[in-house]
């Protein structure tokens, strides 16, 4: 609600329901017109939780569907990708919260199967992975690479500059 009503974010408009028919007909118009211009960042859906894995479905359906013409085609034979924020629940403020790397096989299982554009669509993993200061950085760094890398997944991180030269700068 913060987001929603602080923050102006999002298609619905504080204090004012809206059919949901009419959201989706704005969500889908605004994300069809930024894939014509290239690659949509959408967030966040708490793949811990089925209602938020259809939702996300639902809305690719709609602006990457995988039988029918994307709806970038019209303007350009690129078709544009979809990064899609995820995570495995997050805290109250929005920022911290659980990693969705335990839910991504099921998810990407389920996406497969719905009507999914599967080849323009990436999954991002947030909030970051928490790394330790100090000599264990690099092995944290190293293992966590390794474990996002066989899921298929960049992985975020987040350090200073001063830890970026620790790791630039060590052998």
């Amino acid at each position: 609600m913060h987001e929603l009503e602080d923050e102006g974010k999002g298609i619905e408009i504080a204090g004012r329901p809206l059919p949901q028919s009419i959201i989706d007909l704005v969500r889908n118009a605004i994300y069809a017109q930024r894939l014509r211009s290239g690659t949509l960042a959408i967030e966040r859906y708490d793949l811990s939780l089925p209602a938020e894995r259809r939702r996300a479905i639902r809305v690719l359906e709609a602006i990457v569907p995988g039988d029918g013409p994307h709806p970038s085609s019209e303007s350009s034979p690129e078709i544009g990708q979809v990064w899609l924020w995820v995570n495995g629940g997050l805290d109250a403020e929005g920022i911290g919260g659980h990693d969705a790397t335990p839910y991504i096989a099921e998810s990407r299982a389920e996406l497969e199967r719905a009507n999914v554009n599967t080849k323009v669509v990436h999954l991002l993993s947030k909030p970051h992975v928490r790394l330790p200061a100090g000599e264990a950085l690099r092995p944290a760094l190293n293992a966590a690479l390794q474990r996002y890398e066989k899921l298929g997944l960049p992985l975020s991180v987040n350090f200073d500059g001063h830890a970026m030269a620790r790791l630039l700068r060590a052998p």
